[in-house]
């Protein structure tokens, strides 16, 4: 019997990490370059599903965005959640409404 007080053992790769590069294997990672992905060394993981023979993961290394953009991408997502903190405040509203 399992101990249900056991931690979970934790992946350096989960399953929904290699749909990702299959992702980018079939749409090109360039399309992902605006998303809030690229935290993640995806090079390293593509390496590693090839090791593992997972298929349909890119032949070729991932291209991942220039630092720039997403420098640029985090500081316009900064100025978006404060400009919506700030007019939540104006406006009395505790947060966004939903329904």
């Amino acid at each position: 019997m399992r101990d249900r007080h056991a931690p979970v053992a934790q992946e350096k790769y989960y399953w929904y990490d290699f749909e990702v590069l299959r992702l980018f294997s079939e749409h090109g990672a360039r399309k992902f370059w605006l998303d809030d992905i690229w935290d993640f060394d995806w090079e390293a993981c593509r390496a590693h599903a090839k090791g593992l023979n997972i298929s349909g993961v890119p032949d070729a290394p991932v291209d991942a965005p220039p630092r720039a953009l997403v420098l640029a991408m985090r500081v316009l997502s900064r100025l978006h959640r404060i400009q919506r903190r700030l007019r939540h405040r104006l406006t009395g509203r505790s947060g966004p409404r939903f329904g």
